[in-house]
């Protein structure tokens, strides 16, 4: 089925990207991905703010400027008719092919929410802290579908977990994790090869969950194999796991 698209100005029905895009051929590019639900597109400043933040460290200038793609965003969104649906809004930016200009592209489909409990699962994958992919949300994704492929089970919600090259925990392979130690909620910093998720940001400026306290600190993986695991996505919101798993001695992986 054709759904329509948003690319370098124009809507269509038959987005078409060269085979010579740099975001095809070396994951040269960024990307955001929003919640979208009863037509509302949600924390649209925060995105554009992480991105821009991404633009300028990887020297990708757009011409798009924040209110010309939230308009086009909203438009996409009235024109696919979705109604109260979940949907993911999809911003992609590559460097398109040399000598021409960046490629933009937004997308938007319907998101089926887990029917089944979340299980978080740790995995041998290592998150580098301080590299420019665990620090922006570069197209350059491998690590984590390599990580959550590992725990993927048929009837199953599991979501890998990443460590970092010091052995403690860094985040999801799609979002960010909570440990509850003692009577606070910690999260890993980015400095500890955390994505600045938004959701997680929102957490962290609430400063409380369920009346405990929520601040950044190092989770090291006794304390995330012991204690209550909270996952922050944008299209999960703050979702409690039923299960946490060690695939390093388990063999889940």
């Amino acid at each position: 089925m054709r759904a329509l698209c948003w690319i370098n100005g124009t809507f269509t029905y038959q987005p078409q990207v060269s085979a010579h895009d740099r975001g095809l051929l070396v994951a040269d590019g960024l990307f955001e991905t929003m919640r979208v639900e009863n037509g509302e597109l949600a924390d649209f400043d925060a995105h554009y703010a992480r991105l821009s933040s991404g633009l300028k460290a990887v020297q990708l200038p757009i011409s798009y400027n924040q209110d010309q793609l939230r308009n086009a965003a909203k438009e996409l969104i009235q024109r696919r008719s979705l109604g109260e649906a979940l949907c993911r809004l999809r911003l992609t930016v590559t460097r398109g092919v040399p000598g021409n200009s960046p490629s933009v592209i937004m997308s938007l489909v319907p998101q089926s929410p887990p029917a089944t409990p979340l299980e978080v699962v740790l995995t041998d994958i290592v998150r580098v802290a301080g590299n420019p992919s665990s620090r922006y949300k570069t197209l350059a994704y491998t690590d984590n579908f390599f990580a959550q492929r590992q725990v993927m089970q048929e009837g199953k919600n599991r979501v890998a977990v990443l460590c970092n090259q010091w052995g403690r925990v860094a985040c999801a392979s799609i979002g960010n994790v909570f440990v509850q130690t003692k009577s606070v909620w910690l999260t890993p910093p980015v400095s500890e090869g955390a994505l600045p998720g938004i959701t997680r940001a929102k957490l962290l400026a609430a400063g409380v969950y369920h009346g405990t306290a929520v601040r950044e600190g190092e989770v090291s993986v006794d304390a995330f194999l012991n204690g209550e695991v909270l996952l922050t996505n944008v299209l999960r919101g703050v979702e409690r796991a039923t299960a946490v798993l060690d695939g390093l001695s388990s063999g889940l992986h």
